[in-house]
């Protein structure tokens, strides 16, 4: 019934109709009639959705959350991508070791270059 993209274009960001029926959480409605707050780049930049207006009100807020922030260890936002990055990595070699005969899992540096 609703889609949301990260990082919309300008198209999603001026483009406050329907699209093909269907409504989009950068339409007016859930943007700007709605207390907005995200926890993008880390942290709440805005300020705390707890501490707004609409949440002391119990008006609705659109909160947009990404786990990654609450859910790995790191005290500052490129320590966290790097432990996800890390662990995202360790899982893929996981997975590849446990499906793949011939693959053997090194302890080596890992290459980001393809």
């Amino acid at each position: 019934d609703l889609v949301s993209l990260h990082r919309p274009n300008d198209f999603f960001l001026s483009h406050d109709a329907e699209i093909a029926g269907i409504s989009h959480t950068y339409q007016s409605k859930y943007l700007k009639d709605i207390k907005y707050v995200a926890d993008s780049q880390g942290r709440f930049r805005f300020g705390d959705p707890q501490d707004t207006d609409a949440f002391k009100d119990g008006a609705s807020i659109h909160l947009l959350i990404h786990p990654v922030w609450w859910t790995t260890p790191g005290d500052t936002p490129q320590a966290v991508l790097d432990a996800y990055t890390k662990m995202r990595i360790g899982r893929f070699q996981d997975n590849i070791e446990a499906n793949c005969k011939t693959y053997k899992r090194s302890d080596s540096v890992v290459s980001t270059e393809l």
